[in-house]
């Protein structure tokens, strides 16, 4: 189940009497990295993941069950945020692999002008023309040799550099069929037949229906095709480990010989720093992020590089300690007398941009004690924020344990 159902108060009613009844011996949390603001796939619900399945999975408030957490892609930042959030602090419980060398990927990075990203990308699909053409229902090609299929991820959905636009280009290089995978509907295409197009288009994929995807990071969690045969990032990732992950989709069917993988997976990168020396002053770490986002607003849309493009990204996620600030203390505006313990509902926005500003907003709410919990309305986009009982002392009691 996703972890946004943990927020819908009768999917939890219904989630502890099943528990009650027949019992729960296990939680397993996939894509634990999710529960990081510093992960690369970040997603707000996963912050009470934790917490609300101990708590509803407790037969009769008893002892919950063993919590286990699962990622292939976590930084140590990243991990120690997730053993926080989720309340998992032995050091033994921490298991990690020897190496996370996966020897059948190949990587390669290209460099070139931003100008040039399509031309290239032509050039690199163009060698697989002959054999994306030929894939078909099965695994196998027409000829009996082992079928490509590929993934071409973009930073976006529309305009230039975007999935829509670059499904195009990959239709032009292949000849083969091809379809588009993004989170939101790409511009001019219904957005309340788009899940449904969505789930379509994964499944012709995975039937070989399709031979390329044109898509955004929002296509692959879950993933396992053994004849993707390569990927093409055409902009730099926003971090190694979403890098890592999303190419690791590739190379999945290798058969191992005695000298290891007989089949390769090639993982290109295409990366533009057009304006290094601009680049190189907003990467700067003694820049506080304000005066980075001011100097990000003054450089024009023909003055950017991949970095200055994946900054939008990274702005979404985290508008600075003054945006975190300003949203928490707009919420806590809009909730009236915090004496008296009751639930109070918020409405936000129609974008998924304001829905994560706002659960973001009342997350530090409930790291500061004003907040207690809160569950969704999803079709009427409203939060039901329930207020606690906690007088300063017990708020800045809480908010230092955090």
């Amino acid at each position: 189940m996703s972890p946004e159902r943990l927020l819908i108060e009768d999917f939890r009613k219904a989630l502890a009497g099943v528990a009650s009844v027949l019992g729960v011996g296990l939680i397993a949390i996939d894509e634990a990295h999710c529960v990081s603001e510093w992960g690369h796939d970040f997603r707000p619900a996963y912050l009470l993941t934790g917490r609300l399945a101990r708590q509803l999975c407790a037969p009769n408030q008893g002892s919950a069950p063993p919590l286990l957490a699962l990622t292939g892609t976590a930084s140590r930042a990243v991990l120690k945020d997730v053993q926080r959030e989720l309340a998992i602090q032995e050091f033994e419980a921490v298991i990690t692999p020897k190496t996370f060398d996966r020897p059948e990927l190949r990587f390669k990075v290209i460099a070139c002008p931003s100008s040039g990203k399509d031309a290239v990308l032509s050039s690199l699909l163009s060698q697989y023309a002959g054999r994306l053409r030929q894939v078909a229902p099965g695994s196998h090609a027409a000829d009996g040799s082992e079928s490509v299929t590929g993934l071409v991820f973009f930073p976006h959905v529309n305009g230039q550099f975007g999935a829509a636009q670059g499904l195009e280009t990959i239709r032009k290089a292949t000849g083969a069929a091809v379809g588009l995978y993004t989170g939101a509907a790409p511009r001019g295409y219904p957005e309340k037949s788009w899940d449904r197009h969505k789930r379509e288009t994964a499944r012709r994929f995975k039937r070989n229906e399709l031979a390329v995807l044109a898509c955004t990071t929002a296509f692959g969690m879950g993933i396992d095709k053994p004849n993707i045969r390569f990927t093409v990032h055409t902009n730099l990732p926003r971090s190694i480990e979403g890098f890592y992950q999303e190419a690791g989709r590739a190379g999945r069917g290798n058969v191992k010989g005695k000298d290891g993988p007989r089949l390769n997976a090639q993982c290109v990168l295409l990366v533009s720093d057009d304006w290094q020396e601009q680049t190189r002053q907003l990467l700067n770490p003694d820049l506080p992020s304000d005066e980075v986002y001011r100097r990000l607003d003054a450089i024009e849309r023909n003055q950017q590089g991949d970095v200055e493009r994946q900054f939008f990204f990274h702005r979404q996620a985290y508008g600075g300690r003054e945006g975190d600030l300003r949203n928490a203390i707009e919420l806590l505006g809009k909730l009236g007398d915090l004496d008296k313990p009751r639930i109070v509902d918020v409405p936000y926005g129609p974008s998924e941009h304001d829905r994560e500003r706002t659960e973001k907003a009342a997350y530090r709410l409930m790291a500061a004690g004003v907040l207690s919990d809160y569950t969704h309305r999803y079709e009427h986009r409203i939060l039901a924020l329930r207020i606690t009982q906690k007088d300063m002392d017990g708020m800045i009691a809480q908010l230092e344990g955090y």
